[in-house]
């Protein structure tokens, strides 16, 4: 699956086992001054349409996106997925230095690797709306002085230019060349050649 695996995690709620899907995603980061690599990862969560017919599954937006440090931090992300990497964190693992030199080349690189994800998710068939949802795409979730904003910049730049907006039609479509109806109605009104 190139970028991706998929992984199951099995837990306890409210006394009864319940299991999770998710796709993870990940790319390399070379250690500056050394040769070695560590990681940075994008967790997607995966849910069948339809549990009782047990449909094919999609990828669905997070209750809570805290930035995980190998274990969630107290640092909201805004975000409709999980992001992971060996961040620098105070003491208390409360928060993460917005200024920290490691900190922002880690953030550059997710956000690199959400652009490949991108494509990755709609080779697999998985690029939805609801997969949409997840997406960083509310500019007031993301002011230009946000940790965060790079990867908000990444997804909204990729949206723009390339085919990755499911159209009515089955295809995809860059927001350039998009045009959102407010409801069903009007698509039916309007056809392609009309638009």
């Amino acid at each position: 699956r190139g970028l991706s695996r998929q992984v199951s995690v099995t837990g306890q709620n409210a006394g009864k086992d319940e299991e999770e899907s998710w796709l993870i995603f990940e790319r390399s980061v070379l250690i500056p001054g050394k040769s070695e690599t560590v990681r940075v990862e994008i967790g997607f969560r995966l849910e069948a349409e339809d549990k009782a017919k047990k449909s094919p599954e999609r990828i669905v937006k997070v209750k809570d996106s805290p930035l995980v440090v190998y274990f969630p931090t107290e640092k909201e992300t805004n975000l409709g997925f999980l992001i992971q990497g060996p961040y620098k964190t105070t003491p208390s693992r409360d928060n993460i230095p917005k200024d920290d030199v490691w900190n922002e080349t880690l953030i550059k690189e997710t956000a690199e690797l959400i652009v490949d994800t991108l494509f990755e998710v709609k080779s697999l068939g998985l690029l939805s709306v609801s997969f949409l949802e997840t997406l960083p795409i509310r500019v007031e979730d993301f002011p230009d002085d946000s940790m965060f904003y790079p990867i908000f910049e990444s997804v909204r730049n990729i949206l723009i230019e390339e085919e990755l907006l499911p159209a009515d039609d089955g295809s995809f479509v860059s927001a350039d060349n998009a045009k959102l109806a407010r409801g069903g109605e009007l698509r039916k009104l309007l056809n392609y050649d009309q638009l």
